[in-house]
């Protein structure tokens, strides 16, 4: 086996060890547009002629990752100066290759690149040589370090060496395509096109919407009071069966504005202005000791249904902790959501989501 065949085989394993990895990579999302920030690499190294045993000098200029995060590209320079090649007889000219790269992780990366040309396309007038120059490489990138080590092999040359440092696009201007696309309207670092909430500063936990904060339920615990057992005759009660008056409803109707019991957006904690209705339900509801309620959470249209039910489930539950914690049994008060379901106000303005954002109730016995 010639030199030649080794290093062709050594290089043509290596590359399919590495290219094995490019499955297990992540591709790029889905928001990120099709031009992204490179980085640059200058580099010098060396090739190593197999035939005439001499070693040469060679420049090289690469932009990296600078689609999809992915493909980059280079230009390569050799200078051969005073050898006299077996192919053609030639003793003394340029030459140059343009190429491709391909990032598979963070440290490595795979290049090919071909040269058309003697005395190299940026130096001048060239012909075409119908022997096309070809190459192939693999590069590794030090952790820590902007140093990479670049392996290749070249069919006209042979091996290649190159040591090339790598600067970010930062320092020369560049950014991302996917900042200047990618619409963030309300700017909480979460993108529209994954914003449940587009119009509504959120965290990424809730996908773009407003944190809820759950209010916890105040749970009375009765106390027990030990009774001596009394032996009594079996007696048959006729419990009737209790019964609300139109009266009470009317009365309570009139009693209580549920109008001024509204929520801020995305909480479930009651606005201060809500105390009034709600001391009007708790000295109501002590006057009529009968009387059990259903408490019913609304939200806007804002944000999936899913979340909406469960933020008007806590604002329900917030305004029965307040009726416990002054004073009205919990078994008396039952809570419900309906969510942005049941709307009395056009949700299309500020002023109409602010009114559906609030809380009634219905006599339950």
């Amino acid at each position: 086996m010639s030199i030649k065949q080794y290093y062709k085989g050594v290089v043509a394993t290596l590359l399919l060890f590495f290219c094995a990895q490019v499955g297990a990579q992540s591709t790029a999302s889905a928001g990120e547009g099709f031009f992204t920030k490179p980085s640059f690499e200058p580099g010098l190294g060396m090739v190593f002629r197999h035939h005439e045993k001499f070693s040469a000098p060679r420049l090289v200029l690469g932009v990296n990752q600078l689609i999809k995060n992915r493909v980059g590209f280079y230009y390569t320079l050799e200078y051969r100066g005073g050898i006299q090649f077996e192919e053609d007889n030639t003793k003394f000219y340029f030459r140059d290759l343009f190429g491709a790269s391909f990032q598979i992780n963070e440290q490595f990366s795979i290049h090919g690149g071909a040269g058309l040309l003697r005395k190299g396309l940026l130096l001048g007038a060239s012909r075409v040589d119908p022997r096309l120059r070809k190459e192939i490489a693999i590069k590794y990138k030090l952790k820590q370090y902007p140093w990479t080590v670049n392996l290749g092999y070249s069919n006209w040359v042979g091996p290649t060496l190159t040591i090339g440092y790598v600067t970010s696009g930062d320092r020369m201007g560049f950014r991302n395509s996917r900042t200047r696309r990618v619409k963030d309207k309300d700017g909480d670092g979460v993108v529209d096109n994954e914003d449940l909430c587009p119009t509504v500063p959120g965290i990424a936990a809730n996908k773009g919407c407003p944190e809820v904060i759950i209010v916890p339920e105040v749970v009375v615990v009765p106390e027990v009071v030990v009774v001596p057992e009394v032996v009594v005759e079996p007696e048959v009660v006729v419990v009737p069966e209790v019964v609300v008056e139109p009266e009470v409803v009317k009365e309570l109707e009139e009693v209580l504005d549920t109008s001024d019991i509204n929520f801020e957006f995305g909480k479930a904690l009651l606005k201060p202005s809500s105390s009034v209705a709600l001391d009007k339900l708790v000295a109501f509801m002590k006057a009529n000791e009968n009387l059990n309620i259903e408490v019913r959470g609304y939200t806007d249209s804002i944000g999936s249904n899913e979340y909406n039910i469960k933020l008007g489930q806590n604002r329900a539950q917030s305004i029965k902790s307040y009726l416990v914690y002054h004073g009205i049994t919990a078994s008396r008060i039952t809570t419900i959501s309906y969510g942005e379901m049941k709307p009395i106000f056009q949700n299309t303005s500020v002023s109409g989501r602010a009114k559906n954002r609030r809380a009634n109730f219905r006599i339950s016995n």
